[in-house]
């Protein structure tokens, strides 16, 4: 069985035959039988204190802001479409 976040677990999110994961320190795709896929971390934990959501799916990608304020945006194979500090 796959450890999706060694910190906190927020969410389990179901996305096709598998579940995204939101932790603290990541985002992880798991599969059915509780295989981890992959794992996508950032430069700070995925937490925001004061305004915002740290994490958000969307049709072709995963929004994720970490507590810095850093924006991502990865694809469902835990690619990095795009940063932002």
């Amino acid at each position: 069985m796959a450890e999706a976040d060694w910190a906190t677990c927020f969410s389990i999110h179901k996305y096709q035959d598998s579940y995204i994961t939101h932790g603290e320190i990541s985002v992880a795709r798991i599969d059915r039988k509780g295989n981890l896929l992959w794992s996508y971390s950032g430069t700070d934990i995925f937490v925001c204190l004061d305004r915002g959501t740290p994490f958000k799916m969307h049709n072709s990608h995963i929004e994720l802001t970490d507590f810095s304020g850093g924006k991502y945006e990865i694809d469902y194979n835990g690619e990095t479409i795009s940063y932002k500090q």
